[in-house]
């Protein structure tokens, strides 16, 4: 991600991800600072990049161990009181 972001797209001077679970809710953080793009630019590049990524990297077999990691957590009970 930093490599096709940072590197070859040259979005910004600084660039991240991360993953955030919240309330039962996986998702992706995208942090990008830049000088050169909008946000609006910015956030149509990380769509983009998303979209290539599932279309070219994301091969069945990864698909369905994320999916099943998925189903287990939901399977456990809340931790939470």
């Amino acid at each position: 991600m930093f490599d096709a972001l940072r590197n070859k797209q040259q979005l910004g001077y600084y660039v991240s991800a991360s993953q955030r679970y919240i309330r039962g809710v996986s998702g992706l953080l995208f942090t990008i600072e830049s000088s050169v793009y909008t946000p609006i630019e910015l956030q149509n590049k990380i769509l983009d990049f998303i979209k290539e990524f599932y279309e070219t990297k994301l091969d069945e077999a990864i698909y369905l161990n994320f999916l099943n990691s998925v189903i287990i957590r939901k399977q456990q009970p809340s931790k939470d009181i």
